[in-house]
C-alpha cells in the first residue's frame, strides 16, 4: 500500500507514512461482487417515501442461499457445522440493515408528517376557530373573537351564524360602524334568506335608533321591499302626504285631505311654493272653490325626518260670490257703534277677530255686531249655497272712549248694586235658594236708544262644577255714569236700557 501523498510503500499494520507522516485510513478494496449482490438485493426491496412498500413473500436470506447453492458445484458438500451454512455475504447483511434504518426513519418521517397535517388541518377548521372565538368572547377579549371568527367566515363567507357572530363582537366592542357595515352587506346580498335578512334589518335599526340616525333609517325603510318591516317600522318613515282628491277640474268645491303615514306634521302651500316649517299647518280639510291652486305639501315626522314635497294642481270652474259690504268704515271712533254687514241673496255671512282668515266655521254673521273697545281687526266672507266662499274683506276699527270708567270698575259697581237690591247675598255670587255661584263679566260697549253709551255685562252661572255657563240676563252699566240697568228692547228692536 503507497501513501497517498508522498507514494512511500507502508508497511502492513502501519497507520502513518514513515516518510511524510501522513495518517492513512484503511479502505476494504473494491469488490465487483459485492457489489452487485447489493445491487440484486437492492432490486428486490420496493420503497416509497410516503407508503412503504417491501417485498416480504421470500425472505433475504432464501433468496441468498439459492443463488448461493446454484452457485456450488453438485458434488461440493456442506459443512453441518459451518457458522455460516448458508453463505450470507457479511455486506448484504450491513445493507439490509440500513434499508431498515431507513424504512424506520421514513415511517417516522410519515408519521410526523401526517401529525403536523392533522394539527394544522385541525387548528384551521371552522369548528376550531368558533371555538377559540368564543373562548376569547367569554375572556372579554373581542378583538382577539374578531380575528378568529373572521378567519372562520373566510372559509364560509355566506354561513350567517358566522356573520351574525362577528357582528355581534364588533358591537360588543363597539365598533358599531363595522358592524353596520355587515348588516348592510347581508340586506343587499342574495345569500341569505328572507329569514336572516329579517334579523339583519332589526339589528341595523336598532343601532341606527341607538344612534339617533333616524334619517338612514327612513332611507334604509324606502329602498326595503319587505311590507312586513317596512310595517313594523312605519314611525321611522316618512312618506310623501297622500291627497284625498286626484288633481284636474271641477265644477264644484273641493274638499282636500292630506294625510301622513305616520305621527307628524304636513306643511303646505296653496300658490306653488316650496314648504317649508314656516308654512301653514294641515289641520283639517283645505276647501278650494275658485280658480287655479297648485298645492304643494311636505312631511315631518316625529323624529324629525323630513318627506319629498307632493305636488298637485286643481282648477275650479265655480265663480265666487262678491264680498259682503260693511256699514262703518275702518278709523278710529270715540262713540260706541253697531257693525251691520249685508251680502247677496242666498249667501251667508262668517267673520273672524283673531286675524285669521274665516270659513264656514268661524263664528256666523246674525245681527249688528257692538263694536268693540280698542283695536279691532275684523275678516268677513260671504259663502253661497254651493260652499263657495268670496275673498275675505277686512275692516279695522279703534274704538276709544275718552272720560270712562273702566271695564272691571263697571263690573264692581254692579255687583254693589245687585247686593244692594238683594240679588246677591255677597260679593262670591251666592244667591237665595240656589246650590250655585254667579259671577259677572265686560262683554261690549253699545249705544242705546237713550243716546247713552253702555257696558254691556253678562252673568254666568257655576253649578260648582268649575265650568260657568251665561244666563240670559245680560247687564248694562254706564259708561261715563256707572249707572246699573238691565239690557232691553224697544218696539222697533233697538237697545234699551231698563231700570231694576
Amino acid at each position: 500500500m503507497n501513501c497517498p501523498k508522498c507514494n512511500a510503500v507502508i508497511p502492513d499494520g502501519c497507520l502513518l507514512c514513515e516518510s511524510c507522516g501522513t495518517e492513512i485510513q484503511i479502505v476494504p478494496d473494491f469488490d465487483p461482487a459485492v457489489e452487485l449482490e447489493i445491487n440484486e438485493t437492492l432490486s428486490d426491496v420496493k420503497h416509497d417515501i410516503f407508503g412503504t412498500t417491501v417485498d416480504m413473500n421470500v425472505p433475504e436470506y432464501l433468496k441468498i442461499h439459492e443463488e448461493a447453492a446454484e452457485s456450488k458445484p453438485v458434488s461440493e458438500e456442506e459443512d453441518p457445522f459451518d457458522d455460516n451454512p448458508f453463505n450470507i455475504d457479511e455486506s448484504s447483511e450491513r445493507t439490509r440493515r440500513k434499508l431498515g434504518v431507513i424504512l424506520v426513519l421514513a415511517s417516522v418521517f410519515i408519521c410526523t408528517l401526517c401529525g403536523v397535517l392533522f394539527v394544522f388541518t385541525n387548528h384551521s377548521s371552522v369548528d376550531y376557530l368558533v371555538r377559540k372565538a368564543v373562548s376569547s368572547a367569554d375572556k372579554g377579549a373581542y378583538q382577539e373573537a374578531i380575528s378568529f371568527v373572521s378567519k372562520a367566515r373566510e372559509k364560509q363567507p355566506l354561513d350567517p351564524e358566522l356573520t351574525f357572530l362577528e357582528a355581534g363582537y364588533y358591537e360588543k366592542s363597539g365598533q358599531t360602524e363595522e358592524a353596520i357595515v355587515i348588516y348592510q352587506d347581508m340586506i343587499a346580498s342574495e345569500g341569505y334568506d328572507d329569514n336572516q335578512k329579517y334579523i339583519a334589518y332589526d339589528k341595523l335599526i336598532k343601532l341606527y335608533k341607538d344612534g339617533e340616525r333616524y334619517q338612514d333609517i327612513n332611507s334604509l325603510l324606502g329602498a326595503c321591499k319587505y311590507d312586513s318591516i317596512i310595517s313594523t317600522y312605519q314611525n321611522y318613515l316618512a312618506n310623501k302626504p297622500e291627497y284625498s282628491v286626484q288633481p284636474g277640474i271641477y265644477d264644484e268645491v273641493v274638499s282636500l285631505r292630506l294625510n301622513s303615514n305616520t305621527s307628524g306634521k304636513i306643511y303646505y302651500t296653496l300658490d306653488g311654493s316650496e314648504p317649508t316649517v314656516q308654512s301653514e299647518v294641515y289641520s283639517g280639510p283645505i276647501l278650494l272653490e275658485s280658480g287655479k291652486y297648485l298645492i304643494k305639501a311636505m312631511f315631518i315626522n316625529i323624529y324629525g325626518i323630513q318627506s319629498e314635497v307632493e305636488a298637485k294642481e286643481y282648477y275650479i270652474t265655480l265663480t265666487r260670490p262678491a264680498q259682503p259690504v260693511v256699514s262703518l268704515e275702518s278709523g278710529e271712533y270715540n262713540q260706541a257703534a253697531m257693525i251691520s254687514v249685508t251680502c247677496e241673496s242666498g249667501c251667508r255671512i262668517f267673520y273672524t277677530t283673531d286675524d285669521s282668515v274665516p270659513t264656514i266655521d268661524s263664528v256666523p254673521y246674525t245681527g249688528a255686531i257692538p263694536m268693540p273697545l280698542g283695536a279691532t281687526n275684523f275678516q268677513f266672507i260671504a259663502v253661497n249655497s254651493d260652499g263657495i266662499s268670496s275673498e275675505p274683506l277686512v275692516k279695522s276699527y279703534n274704538l276709544v272712549l275718552e272720560n270712562s270708567i273702566s271695564t272691571s270698575t263697571a263690573v264692581r259697581l254692579l255687583v254693589d248694586s245687585l247686593i244692594e237690591k238683594g240679588i246677591l247675598l255677597d260679593r262670591n255670587g251666592h244667591k237665595a235658594n240656589t246650590n250655585g255661584t254667579y259671577s259677572y263679566e265686560f262683554s261690549s260697549v253699545i249705544h242705546a236708544t237713550d243716546g247713552n253709551d253702555y257696558y254691556t255685562i253678562n252673568e254666568l252661572y257655576d253649578d260648582g262644577m268649575g265650568i260657568p255657563v251665561r244666563t240670559d240676563v245680560v247687564y248694562l252699566t254706564g259708561v261715563y255714569t256707572g249707572e246699573v240697568f238691565r239690557l232691553g228692547f224697544n218696539d222697533v228692536g233697538r237697545f234699551a236700557a231698563i231700570p231694576f
